[in-house]
Protein backbone atom coordinates (compact mmCIF):
# COMPACT_ATOMS: atom_id res chain seq x y z
CA UNK A 1 0.00 0.00 0.00
CA UNK A 2 1.59 3.24 -1.12
CA UNK A 3 1.46 6.42 0.89
CA UNK A 4 1.96 10.09 0.07
CA UNK A 5 3.79 11.93 2.85
CA UNK A 6 3.46 15.70 2.71
CA UNK A 7 5.76 17.77 4.90
CA UNK A 8 4.14 21.19 5.21
CA UNK A 9 6.72 23.78 6.24
CA UNK A 10 5.74 27.28 7.20
CA UNK A 11 8.16 29.86 5.77
CA UNK A 12 10.90 31.41 7.89
CA UNK A 13 10.57 34.70 9.76
CA UNK A 14 10.32 37.59 7.30
CA UNK A 15 10.07 41.35 7.01
CA UNK A 16 6.33 41.76 7.60
CA UNK A 17 6.58 45.50 6.99
CA UNK A 18 7.03 44.94 3.26
CA UNK A 19 3.53 45.15 1.80
CA UNK A 20 4.51 44.63 -1.84
CA UNK A 21 2.61 42.04 -3.86
CA UNK A 22 5.04 39.19 -3.12
CA UNK A 23 5.74 40.27 0.48
CA UNK A 24 8.98 40.68 2.39
CA UNK A 25 12.21 38.70 2.33
CA UNK A 26 13.45 36.45 5.08
CA UNK A 27 15.30 38.20 7.86
CA UNK A 28 18.67 36.76 8.98
CA UNK A 29 16.72 34.92 11.69
CA UNK A 30 14.38 33.48 9.04
CA UNK A 31 17.36 32.34 6.99
CA UNK A 32 18.75 30.57 10.06
CA UNK A 33 15.38 28.89 10.75
CA UNK A 34 15.24 27.77 7.12
CA UNK A 35 18.75 26.32 7.21
CA UNK A 36 17.88 24.35 10.35
CA UNK A 37 14.63 22.94 8.96
CA UNK A 38 16.48 22.01 5.75
CA UNK A 39 18.99 19.99 7.77
CA UNK A 40 16.10 18.30 9.60
CA UNK A 41 14.40 17.34 6.32
CA UNK A 42 17.65 16.03 4.82
CA UNK A 43 17.24 12.71 6.65
CA UNK A 44 13.97 12.01 4.81
CA UNK A 45 13.60 10.56 1.29
CA UNK A 46 12.19 13.82 -0.14
CA UNK A 47 11.87 13.79 -3.93
CA UNK A 48 10.07 17.06 -4.69
CA UNK A 49 9.52 20.53 -3.28
CA UNK A 50 6.58 22.83 -3.86
CA UNK A 51 6.25 26.44 -2.76
CA UNK A 52 3.89 29.35 -2.56
CA UNK A 53 4.80 32.12 -4.97
CA UNK A 54 5.32 34.63 -2.13
CA UNK A 55 8.92 35.70 -1.57
CA UNK A 56 9.31 34.42 2.01
CA UNK A 57 8.16 30.94 0.96
CA UNK A 58 10.32 30.89 -2.18
CA UNK A 59 13.40 31.89 -0.17
CA UNK A 60 12.69 29.22 2.45
CA UNK A 61 12.10 26.61 -0.27
CA UNK A 62 15.32 27.58 -2.06
CA UNK A 63 17.35 26.99 1.10
CA UNK A 64 15.69 23.58 1.54
CA UNK A 65 16.13 22.74 -2.15
CA UNK A 66 19.87 23.41 -2.01
CA UNK A 67 20.37 21.41 1.19
CA UNK A 68 18.40 18.45 -0.17
CA UNK A 69 19.81 18.80 -3.71
CA UNK A 70 16.37 18.71 -5.26
CA UNK A 71 15.44 19.73 -8.77
CA UNK A 72 13.40 22.85 -9.48
CA UNK A 73 10.93 24.22 -6.97
CA UNK A 74 7.37 23.93 -8.26
CA UNK A 75 5.66 27.23 -7.40
CA UNK A 76 1.93 27.78 -7.12
CA UNK A 77 -0.10 30.84 -6.21
CA UNK A 78 -2.69 28.42 -4.79
CA UNK A 79 -0.27 27.86 -1.88
CA UNK A 80 -0.16 31.58 -1.02
CA UNK A 81 -1.51 32.97 2.25
CA UNK A 82 -5.30 33.28 2.37
CA UNK A 83 -8.26 33.54 4.72
CA UNK A 84 -10.79 30.70 4.58
CA UNK A 85 -13.19 31.78 7.34
CA UNK A 86 -13.58 34.47 9.98
CA UNK A 87 -14.91 32.76 13.11
CA UNK A 88 -16.05 34.98 16.00
CA UNK A 89 -13.10 33.84 18.13
CA UNK A 90 -10.69 35.22 15.53
CA UNK A 91 -12.56 38.52 15.18
CA UNK A 92 -12.44 38.90 18.98
CA UNK A 93 -8.64 38.58 18.91
CA UNK A 94 -8.13 40.59 15.72
CA UNK A 95 -11.05 43.04 15.29
CA UNK A 96 -9.49 44.60 12.18
CA UNK A 97 -10.30 41.39 10.29
CA UNK A 98 -14.01 42.20 10.48
CA UNK A 99 -13.39 44.56 7.55
CA UNK A 100 -12.43 41.64 5.28
CA UNK A 101 -15.12 41.19 2.64
CA UNK A 102 -17.07 37.94 2.15
CA UNK A 103 -15.67 37.88 -1.41
CA UNK A 104 -12.10 37.69 -0.07
CA UNK A 105 -13.08 34.78 2.19
CA UNK A 106 -14.82 32.94 -0.66
CA UNK A 107 -11.80 33.50 -2.91
CA UNK A 108 -9.53 32.16 -0.16
CA UNK A 109 -11.69 29.05 0.25
CA UNK A 110 -11.61 28.36 -3.50
CA UNK A 111 -7.84 28.83 -3.62
CA UNK A 112 -7.23 26.57 -0.61
CA UNK A 113 -9.56 23.90 -1.97
CA UNK A 114 -7.77 23.92 -5.34
CA UNK A 115 -4.46 23.42 -3.53
CA UNK A 116 -5.89 20.63 -1.38
CA UNK A 117 -7.29 18.81 -4.41
CA UNK A 118 -3.96 19.15 -6.22
CA UNK A 119 -1.60 17.92 -3.50
CA UNK A 120 -3.66 15.73 -1.17
CA UNK A 121 -4.06 12.73 -3.45
CA UNK A 122 -3.17 9.09 -3.03
CA UNK A 123 0.12 7.93 -4.52
CA UNK A 124 -0.48 5.36 -7.23
CA UNK A 125 2.43 2.95 -7.11
CA UNK A 126 5.27 4.16 -4.86
CA UNK A 127 5.65 5.88 -1.52
CA UNK A 128 6.06 9.62 -2.04
CA UNK A 129 7.73 12.19 0.24
CA UNK A 130 7.29 15.84 -0.75
CA UNK A 131 7.82 19.20 0.93
CA UNK A 132 5.33 22.03 0.57
CA UNK A 133 6.60 25.42 1.77
CA UNK A 134 3.68 27.71 2.38
CA UNK A 135 1.93 29.77 5.06
CA UNK A 136 0.28 29.35 8.43
CA UNK A 137 -3.33 29.88 7.38
CA UNK A 138 -3.24 27.45 4.48
CA UNK A 139 -1.43 24.81 6.57
CA UNK A 140 -4.21 25.12 9.16
CA UNK A 141 -6.80 24.82 6.39
CA UNK A 142 -5.10 21.66 5.09
CA UNK A 143 -5.16 20.12 8.58
CA UNK A 144 -8.85 20.94 9.09
CA UNK A 145 -9.77 19.67 5.65
CA UNK A 146 -7.69 16.48 5.94
CA UNK A 147 -9.26 15.61 9.30
CA UNK A 148 -12.79 16.76 8.38
CA UNK A 149 -12.73 19.38 11.13
CA UNK A 150 -14.95 22.47 11.00
CA UNK A 151 -13.06 25.30 9.28
CA UNK A 152 -13.77 27.63 12.18
CA UNK A 153 -11.18 25.83 14.34
CA UNK A 154 -8.29 26.83 12.05
CA UNK A 155 -7.22 29.89 14.11
CA UNK A 156 -6.69 27.63 17.13
CA UNK A 157 -4.01 25.54 15.42
CA UNK A 158 -0.54 27.03 15.84
CA UNK A 159 2.07 26.98 13.10
CA UNK A 160 5.55 28.26 13.92
CA UNK A 161 7.98 29.64 11.38
CA UNK A 162 9.79 26.61 9.91
CA UNK A 163 7.65 24.19 11.90
CA UNK A 164 6.83 20.92 10.13
CA UNK A 165 3.34 19.45 9.82
CA UNK A 166 3.27 15.97 8.29
CA UNK A 167 0.14 14.60 6.67
CA UNK A 168 0.08 11.02 5.40
CA UNK A 169 -2.34 10.04 2.66
CA UNK A 170 -2.92 6.33 2.52
CA UNK A 171 -5.27 4.18 0.48
CA UNK A 172 -8.10 4.36 2.99
CA UNK A 173 -7.47 7.45 5.06
CA UNK A 174 -5.63 10.70 5.58
CA UNK A 175 -3.86 11.06 8.90
CA UNK A 176 -2.10 13.85 10.72
CA UNK A 177 1.27 12.35 11.61
CA UNK A 178 2.76 15.49 13.13
CA UNK A 179 1.49 19.01 13.82
CA UNK A 180 3.90 21.95 14.01
CA UNK A 181 7.04 19.99 14.92
CA UNK A 182 9.62 22.53 16.09
CA UNK A 183 11.97 20.11 17.86
CA UNK A 184 14.72 20.86 15.36
CA UNK A 185 14.71 24.57 16.28
CA UNK A 186 16.37 26.01 19.39
CA UNK A 187 13.70 27.57 21.63
CA UNK A 188 15.04 31.03 20.81
CA UNK A 189 14.08 30.48 17.15
CA UNK A 190 10.53 29.19 17.72
CA UNK A 191 8.30 32.04 16.54
CA UNK A 192 4.69 32.36 15.46
CA UNK A 193 4.87 35.65 13.55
Amino acid sequence: MCERNLYLVRHGYHDSGDVSELGGSLTPLGVEQSQIVAKRLKSLPITAIHSSNLLRAIETATIIQHELRLKAIQQSSDLAECLVSLPPSLIARAPHLSAVSPEIIESGKRQAERAFNRYFIQSADVDVHEVIVCHGNIIRYFVCRALNLPLDVWPDLETANCGITQICIGPKRISLCCLNDTGHLPSSLVMYI
